[in-house]
């Protein structure tokens, strides 16, 4: 998803909290609509301990959240996403781009309970929705989950008004990696994955399960998950894993301020033997039109080189739906350093709302 300018950071929580508690809810909008999202970005590697690496890209990316509400409670969402789709080989300006759906699926309710079917992204983590900056959640990118087919449910246990300690959700995912024609992307192909290229959850039916329960209360979203994911592959092994994640929001010297942390466990991660462990710490500070912010992140497997990532971001409002963010990225990838500057300008805008 496109990436969000926190400011003020109190819209953040309650946004979080609301696509938590409803995420297979229908939009609040009938008939069709559509939120899209115009990104165009820049990235300069300019040291590197891997020459080969530097390198200046350029290239934009267009997503478009997209429904159609059938009845009360009851419709078809999806996610389109227009971007490169092949890593750089060198400087690259505006090249490689593929179409391809992320999410396509049916949504209704069931009591309180919310439903969905089709391809999507099972409900897992905080940091990939949360986590603040150009690039704060990068390595926690690498646990999130994307484009699976099966179910979901959630299930608000504690709703708004039901008592003091705010709400809670609890949701359930059921699935297996895309192998239909949707895995592959048009322009420029990724490639759609087959049975034979192995890999988590791509499976010859849904075995993977990702659990998860989500609160709100005040100014705190928090989050536990856990997931397993059975190994596709010959000499694969299935993955286990668990998260922790917390996100508040609070008034320091009058500026508002988000604080981030997540954990997560993982034995076998991505079907590899080693266990890894990744950590996210970041905050945010509320500056009028301004956000400026700042992450760390730590990854540990046994008998691995830690990998480290620290970053800076400065995010400002140029008008509605506009906004230009600057950032620098330091990735210590097991010994591989690399030092990043991007630029970001992002424009947000619906149609039927």
């Amino acid at each position: 998803m496109a990436r969000r300018l926190v400011n003020p950071i109190a819209g953040a929580i309650a946004a979080l909290a609301a696509s938590a508690a409803a995420a297979s809810e229908e939009p609040p909008e009938q008939g069709l609509w559509a939120d899209i999202s115009i990104e165009i970005e820049d990235e300069f590697v300019f040291s590197a301990s891997d020459p080969d690496t530097e390198l200046n890209d350029t290239f934009t990316t267009i997503e478009g959240d997209f429904g159609l509400t059938i009845g009360e409670g009851f419709g078809i969402r999806g996610l389109a996403t227009f971007e490169p789709v092949k890593d750089p080989q060198g400087d690259r300006f505006m090249e490689d781009f593929g179409l391809f759906l992320e999410e396509v699926y049916v949504y209704g309710r069931l009591g309180r309970a919310g439903l969905r079917a089709g391809k999507f992204n099972p409900y897992f983590d905080l940091a990939n929705d949360l986590a603040p900056g150009l690039y704060g959640d990068d390595l926690a990118g690498d646990y999130e989950l994307t484009e699976r087919l099966g179910a979901a449910l959630a299930l608000p246990v504690i709703g708004p008004g039901d008592g003091p300690g705010g709400e809670i959700v609890l949701h359930a995912s059921v699935f297996v990696a895309d192998r239909t024609p949707l895995s592959d992307s048009l322009f420029s192909g990724r490639g759609r994955v087959q049975r034979a290229d192995g890999g988590l959850s791509n499976t010859d039916y849904p075995q993977s399960v990702a659990l998860a329960a989500t609160g709100e209360a005040a100014d705190t979203v928090w989050n536990l998950g856990a997931r397993f994911q059975n190994a596709g592959g010959a000499g694969e092994h299935d993955e286990t894993g668990f998260v922790a994640g917390l996100s508040h929001m609070t008034e320091i010297a009058g500026y508002e301020t988000q604080f981030f942390a997540e954990l997560a466990h993982f034995e076998n991660f991505d079907g590899e033997p080693p266990s890894a462990s990744v950590a996210t710490l970041a905050f945010e500070i509320g500056l009028a039109d301004l956000a400026l912010s700042a992450a760390y992140g730590l990854k540990e497997s046994p008998g691995v080189a830690a990998s480290h990532l620290a970053t800076l971001s400065l995010e400002g409002e140029l008008a509605e739906g506009l906004t230009l963010g600057a950032g620098y990225q330091f990735l210590d990838d097991e010994g591989s350093q690399s030092h990043t500057l991007g630029l970001l300008l992002n424009y947000e805008f619906s149609l039927g709302r």
